[in-house]
């Protein structure tokens, strides 16, 4: 269970645990905890942006691409120095909206070379 912990502590998912360690305590097989975890309150709150593409007709990420696209989102967004944007609430609309990292980080250097390549004039 402390290996269990401390995987989920490294991910974020630390809201997840008390459910993993109570459905473990009554017997439940890993199965039925994947199952159960997906119904959980917590679990849904994680991955809020997951509903949102499920209303959009989008296909729901599953919990590892999830982490890795949020990952490629905040690691944008840092590079760039866009702290103000890299919060959960940023982060879930662009998962809801099924922007790629990769998109997402064209659209800023587009947007920062636009800075970069305009006229004095415009910068006043």
């Amino acid at each position: 269970m402390d290996v269990m912990r401390a995987k989920f502590k490294d991910l974020g998912l630390e809201s997840l645990i008390p459910t993993i360690e109570r459905l473990a305590m009554e017997g439940a097989t890993e199965s039925t905890i994947t199952l159960a975890l997906r119904e959980s309150d917590a679990y849904k709150q994680r991955f809020a942006a997951n509903e949102d593409r499920k209303k959009a007709g989008l296909a729901v990420l599953d919990p590892a691409t999830y982490l890795k696209v949020e990952d490629g989102y905040r690691q944008t967004l840092r590079a760039y120095g866009l702290t103000q944007f890299d919060n959960d609430a940023y982060v879930q609309q662009f998962i809801a909206k099924d922007v790629s990292p990769t998109e997402l980080s064209n659209r800023v250097a587009a947007a920062v070379q636009r800075v970069q390549m305009a006229s004095p004039e415009v910068m006043r």
